[in-house]
């Protein structure tokens, strides 16, 4: 089966839905409440839902739901008590996460020599070499030059699938005709950015705090596209903290 955490309210309130596919399928809600009580906190942990003619038959020898699952509930509960009062919550500090400002900004008209392909995740930093390599190659001996950073546009993110709908691009002062390089042009338009510093691995709490900003101003839950200039060379500068990528994100 499954479980889906569908609520989260800090020192108040956790629930979640509990999705059995096998012996046989059945839905359950499932919730955690906590509340003030004298010298501490009250947790109260309760599981609702209806009962097919197999659980109900398969429960009585048991004594019913409590009988069945209640020693499970109170096992669980006195761990948790246990754990609150030893200070093993305590001891254990919550990372601070990085705070980012997002600019709203005027994206200019850009035409980007690129290389679009489906990539998984893992094969990404082959994937760029190989194409601003051959992007790069074919724009020399095409006469044209670069205009701005070398990017990565992406138009589809598949995190299950572990892969991305993306294009190694790099944006030109022309047109020209190069093998396997195709042109695509964004057009002006507004946009919202991050000047992030680091490891290109460690980007993942930047794009939360784009997502949180995009929530927070009603600007839709996916982005339209997402530009990532890569504005420091890894091959010249060797430290990581000193490597700048815009994020861009553009909304619909």
């Amino acid at each position: 089966g499954e479980m889906t955490i569908s609520k989260v309210q800090p020192m108040a309130e956790s629930d979640y839905d509990l999705h059995f596919l096998k012996p046989w399928e059945s839905h359950s809600n499932v919730s955690m409440k906590m509340e003030k009580a004298e010298g501490g906190f009250k947790v109260s942990w309760s599981m609702s839902g209806e009962q097919g003619f197999m659980m109900r038959l398969m429960m009585l020898p048991m004594g019913g739901m409590d009988g069945a699952i209640g020693k499970d509930f109170e096992a669980g509960l006195k761990g948790l008590k246990d754990l609150a009062e030893s200070g093993a919550f305590r001891m254990a500090e919550t990372p601070k996460m990085p705070v980012y400002t997002i600019a709203d900004i005027d994206f200019p008209a850009t035409t980007y020599a690129a290389i679009r392909s489906k990539v998984a995740f893992a094969d990404m930093p082959k994937y760029f070499q190989n194409s601003f390599g051959q992007i790069m190659t074919g724009a020399g001996k095409a006469g044209l030059q670069p205009t701005g950073p070398p990017s990565g546009i992406y138009y589809m993110y598949d995190e299950k699938g572990m892969m991305a709908d993306m294009a190694a691009a790099m944006p030109m002062d022309k047109k020209a005709k190069i093998d396997g390089v195709s042109w695509v042009t964004i057009d002006a338009k507004k946009a919202h950015q991050i000047e992030y510093y680091g490891d290109y691995k460690n980007m993942m709490p930047a794009y939360a705090s784009m997502s949180g900003y995009m929530k927070a101003n009603n600007l839709g839950d996916n982005p339209e596209m997402v530009i990532e200039q890569y504005i420091t060379d890894p091959m010249t500068e060797k430290d990581t903290a000193k490597w700048r990528t815009n994020i861009i994100f553009f909304t619909k």
